[in-house]
Order: structure tokens, then C-alpha cells, then sequence
């Protein structure tokens, strides 16, 4: 019976780090397309035009 809950256990951590790794990569992704709109935005107002 322990082993079965410690695999199940187990088996939850493994799912919850998936769904921890799928956030982190939209966050990083939310991130991203943040920051390049806001170049281009800034871009277009003449500031990083060279």
C-alpha cells in the first residue's frame, strides 16, 4: 500500500512539474512578445532608429 501511494505520489510531482514547465514557457513567451513590442514601439517613436 505505501508503495503504491509513494508511485502515485510520484506520478503527481511528475505531472505538476509538466504544468510548471508549460508556465514557465508561456511566461517566458508573454515575456518575449512583451519586450519586442515594445522595441518596435519604441523603434517607431525614433529612438533606436540609427
Amino acid at each position: 500500500m505505501d508503495d503504491w501511494r509513494s508511485a502515485f505520489g510520484g506520478w503527481r510531482l511528475a505531472i505538476g512539474d509538466w504544468r510548471l514547465a508549460i508556465g514557465f514557457r508561456r511566461l517566458a513567451l508573454a515575456v518575449l512578445r512583451l519586450s519586442i513590442g515594445v522595441l518596435l514601439r519604441s523603434g517607431n517613436d525614433g529612438r533606436f532608429a540609427e
